[in-house]
């Protein structure tokens, strides 16, 4: 529980969360309440997004199309520095046969 209290709750609060589970300050059950207040703090604004995308399949579609090609690109890119990197031509063939 610790663990993900380091994830979704404020510095502040973990170094309180901390101190109270190890002084026996409070017991688990409030320890699971602030980090509960946290999550739902931290995820309400993904699951609205994501709420608002599904009430908007086309918009979805056209954010994934979009974020596929942008990843193409950067793939495309990075692959042609391995290649040069490695001194390999385009059609897999090594510098020294070519």
């Amino acid at each position: 529980i610790f663990t993900i209290h380091q994830g979704f709750s404020p510095p502040d609060t973990v170094t309180h969360v901390a101190h109270n589970c190890r002084t026996a300050g409070w017991g688990c059950l409030d320890c699971k309440r602030v980090l509960a207040d946290n999550m739902i703090a931290a995820l309400t604004p993904i699951r609205e997004r994501a709420q608002a995308l599904q009430a908007e399949p086309r918009k979805m579609i056209d954010l994934l199309r979009s974020g596929a090609a942008r990843a193409r690109g950067i793939a495309r890119r990075t692959m042609a520095e391995v290649r040069r990197r490695m001194g390999l031509l385009e059609g897999g063939q090594g510098a020294e046969g070519a």
